[in-house]
């Protein structure tokens, strides 16, 4: 076993669908730099699988992650801070700009940096017993991972700020109720309601959800610019084979074969 395999497990639950479990359950999968760039590996390399449509990211022991590792902090230079940073923005880009769908399955604590990875995935699932927070100015820190981008985006200017500020820790009802949260099942039923959705959008055409992930990519960008993108992404679907075939199953009343 590889030191990467130590703290990332991916299984395949079903034809198309790659699961990435962060693994690190002493430490609640608290992320540091050598499980980010194990993490990085392994997401580089599923994301270049034709064979994978849609990822499910989830963490293992009940637990999606505690975030930053607080025992590897209070000791970087200005120089090697720098330098943690642009290891954790190449990460953030990559999932953020993934053609393939990503499925956040959220167990138990999602915090920090944990939190930033999930809110950098298309869609999140969470547990009733789930809990997410941006705890960082505990620290004396600003949010990282993305956060500043991502989380006004789900819950508005306002409710970042709040939550940004004080640290707070908000349960499951909460947070869906604030956007962070897409849905919200009972804890035994996380993962299935993942692989539901998972296998849902695998059953689409990738090429047009890839195109889609684009236009939400870009916002909010001025509303000229978007139709200008739009055009761009819905003339590549037009003439895609997914098109035609998605359009001769709808004449002949059968599923589509998508390519």
């Amino acid at each position: 076993m590889s030191d990467t395999d130590a703290v990332v497990r991916v299984d395949h639950p079903a034809e198309g669908i790659a699961r990435i479990a962060l693994h690190k359950p002493e430490k609640r999968n608290a992320f540091d730099p050598a499980m980010r760039a194990a993490v990085a590996a392994v997401f580089e390399r599923v994301l270049g699988d034709d064979a994978v449509k849609v990822i499910i990211f989830t963490g293992s022991g009940g637990v999606f992650s505690a975030g930053g590792d607080v025992a590897s902090m209070g000791t970087e230079t200005e120089l090697t801070g720098s330098r943690r940073m642009a290891g954790n923005h190449a990460f953030c880009r990559m999932l953020y700009r993934s053609d393939k769908p990503i499925i956040a399955a959220v167990e138990g604590f999602c915090v920090g940096a944990g939190a930033g990875l999930a809110l950098l995935s298309d869609v999140i699932i969470a547990g009733e017993g789930a809990a997410i927070g941006f705890p960082f100015v505990k620290l004396g820190l600003a949010p990282d991972y993305g956060i500043a981008f991502t989380l006004p985006q789900r819950a508005g200017i306002g409710v970042a700020k709040m939550l940004a500020f004080t640290g707070r820790i908000v349960k499951a009802g909460e947070a869906r109720a604030l956007g962070l949260f897409d849905q919200v099942v009972p804890d035994s039923d996380v993962q299935a309601a993942a692989l539901a959705l998972a296998e849902e959008m695998r059953a689409q055409s990738a090429h047009g959800i890839a195109l889609t992930k684009r236009l939400f990519q870009n916002a909010p960008i001025s509303f000229e610019s978007s139709l200008d993108l739009e055009r761009t992404a819905q003339t590549l679907g037009m003439v895609s084979a997914d098109h035609k075939e998605g359009v001769a199953a709808f004449k002949e009343k059968r599923k589509p074969r998508f390519s």
